[in-house]
């Protein structure tokens, strides 16, 4: 089993700067786009991570980063910071290349538009 260096860096950093593992997050549930899910789920966009509608409200969890941003369930996070969520980068990938604390730019689909947000990552909860 191995992690790639660039995947844990931001992580190397937060512990020698603050003492504590935090690992940054945006606070959705999501699946990861195969052609397969882009059909059955009727989507434009082939690849990123799509916030997958519940029964309770739960994709997008109340107070997180996502819910600041203005995310949505049913919206397709293609790109964070022009980077690209595909079969080789995944969003939790690419939000640990992050730190706790930093702002991203999201590229999103919404109703078949690009759109672009910010949010500010915040330490994914322990419990």
């Amino acid at each position: 089993f191995a992690i790639p260096i660039n995947d844990v860096q931001a992580l190397i950093k937060g512990v020698l700067a603050t003492g504590k593992l935090e690992r940054p997050y945006l606070g959705i549930r999501y699946v990861s786009l195969t052609d397969d899910y882009a059909y059955e789920y009727n989507l434009s966009v082939k690849r990123g991570a799509y916030i997958v509608p519940s029964r309770s409200g739960t994709s997008i969890l109340a107070g997180s980063p996502a819910e600041k941003a203005g995310l949505k369930e049913k919206d397709v996070i293609t790109k964070v910071n022009d980077q690209a969520i595909d079969e080789n980068n995944s969003l939790t990938s690419v939000l640990g290349r992050s730190s706790v604390g930093d702002s991203v730019t999201l590229t999103i689909v919404r109703d078949g538009k690009d759109q672009t947000l910010k949010a500010t990552l915040e330490a994914a909860p322990t419990e």
